[in-house]
């Protein structure tokens, strides 16, 4: 029996850029059924792609060790990683990340297809995508894909897997909460592996909870991480209307649970993006990234706030400023929140 070609695909970083990549991992799975398709992601993401069927084998390694280790752990995880590409004896890869590390990883493995993000004359990739930055982020990664003969779009929709038993969890930790429209929020920033990104989170969340439960008749559901529980306070409100889960469900849960929701009000990160993917509206608050590139793309009735500062994008290819005064962020009052969740309120078709 012949060996069905294999084809790689590899990300590491955020949870939010590893769901972004979905779109295209489906149409490729479409376009090309006879492959088998070998994704090699970070640990720190594998929780995105877990279950996901357009994936044969789902391959991961430490990438903690290359963002926060010394030059010698970021050469030794390179060097892994490239061994571990060799080993599959794959006739493809795409790289879906902006470094040339990878890149020239995937050349000393000895792949004979590299496509990837570069230069037209990308002397690591044999098929590079230019001026990436004039793409939104998912259709990026399609473009990648696209100069791949045979390949063809299947659309914008981003894909999270989880178990049967999720909703039934959910519906535990929620009680009565979905028996009123319900808006999540995210209060967290992106917690990358490069640093702790403190720069892409608003601090107005309990003013725009206070004016939902007081103005509306809707309840509030708080997701995000352990460490998103420390900040936002919510022990003041009444938990009939206002249910904060950080920390106590996974990537899946939240994603399963956002399904549900009305809506969601969070800042550039995996929640927004998990959001997006879940179809439902979302307030995106933006202001040290550009939206351009990253906005929810899935559902009309989602927008952004940025107020576009002159110093504004400041974070670019993950690196962080050593000074702001974070004016973009602290000048976006709840009362500007609000009135974008009104507006979505009274288009959104009654349910």
């Amino acid at each position: 029996m012949s060996r069905r070609p294999v084809t790689v695909f590899f990300k590491l970083g955020a949870l939010g850029d590893t769901i972004m990549t979905t779109p295209a991992l489906r149409a490729y799975r479409k376009s090309f059924p006879h492959e088998e398709i070998i994704y090699i992601i970070g640990k720190t993401c594998e929780a995105a792609l877990l279950g996901n069927p357009n994936i044969d084998r789902l391959i991961t390694f430490d990438d903690d060790a290359f963002y926060t280790g010394g030059a010698i752990a970021r050469m030794k995880t390179v060097f892994k990683v490239t061994g571990l590409i060799k080993s599959f004896k794959a006739g493809r890869i795409f790289i879906m990340q902006k470094n040339s590390s990878w890149n020239n990883a995937a050349k000393s493995a000895g792949v004979p297809e590299r496509f990837g993000f570069g230069e037209e004359k990308n002397k690591h990739l044999t098929h590079a995508l230019k001026n990436s930055d004039d793409f939104h982020e998912v259709d990026s990664y399609i473009e990648i894909c696209k100069l791949a003969e045979g390949f063809r779009p299947d659309g914008h929709t981003m894909n999270v897997y989880h178990s049967e038993a999720e909703p039934e969890r959910i519906k535990s930790l929620t009680g009565n909460l979905f028996s009123r429209k319900v808006i999540a929020v995210a209060p967290g920033g992106r917690s990358g592996m490069k640093a702790e990104d403190d720069l892409r989170r608003w601090r107005g969340y309990t003013e725009l909870i206070r004016k939902i439960i007081s103005e509306t008749e809707c309840n509030i559901l708080v997701i995000g991480s352990r460490s998103d529980k420390e900040l936002l306070d919510t022990n003041g409100f009444d938990e009939a209307r206002v249910k904060n889960l950080c920390g106590k469900i996974p990537v899946a849960g939240s994603y399963a649970t956002l399904k549900r929701c009305a809506m969601l009000v969070a800042g550039d990160g995996g929640a927004m993006i998990l959001g997006a993917a879940a179809g439902i509206p979302v307030v995106s608050i933006f202001g040290p990234t550009n939206p351009l590139n990253r906005y929810p793309i899935t559902n009309h009735l989602s927008r952004y706030i940025w107020l576009e500062k002159d110093c504004s994008p400041c974070i670019k290819d993950g690196h962080f400023p050593r000074k702001t005064d974070h004016a973009c962020m602290e000048e976006i009052t709840p009362d500007m929140v609000f009135a974008e969740v009104t507006d979505i309120l009274e288009k959104s078709p009654q349910k």
